[in-house]
């Protein structure tokens, strides 16, 4: 959750975030969106951003998956799952 607010902060210029955590038996679930700038996310991989592949490299680290949806000019969608 850091890495993600931490890129709101530095790259998308958003004027607001939403982030939800919750917990099934199963599961550890964040949701996270912005209404800033988004991004190209193969650009962004290719190009090496380091907070995206460090978030990417944690998340799988954990057994846990995470969907990105964004893309120019607008809105960054991001729905992470962590095994409990």
């Amino acid at each position: 959750m850091e890495e993600l607010l931490n890129n709101a902060i530095k790259h998308s210029n958003a004027e607001r975030v939403s982030l939800n955590v919750w917990e099934t038996e199963e599961n550890i679930n964040i949701d996270y969106i912005d209404d800033g700038e988004g991004f190209n996310y193969n650009k962004a991989l290719n190009k090496g951003q380091i907070g995206l592949n460090v978030l990417i490299t944690q998340i799988k680290h954990m057994n846990g998956l995470v969907e990105f949806f964004t893309n120019k000019p607008k809105k960054v969608q991001i729905y992470i799952t962590l095994p409990r």
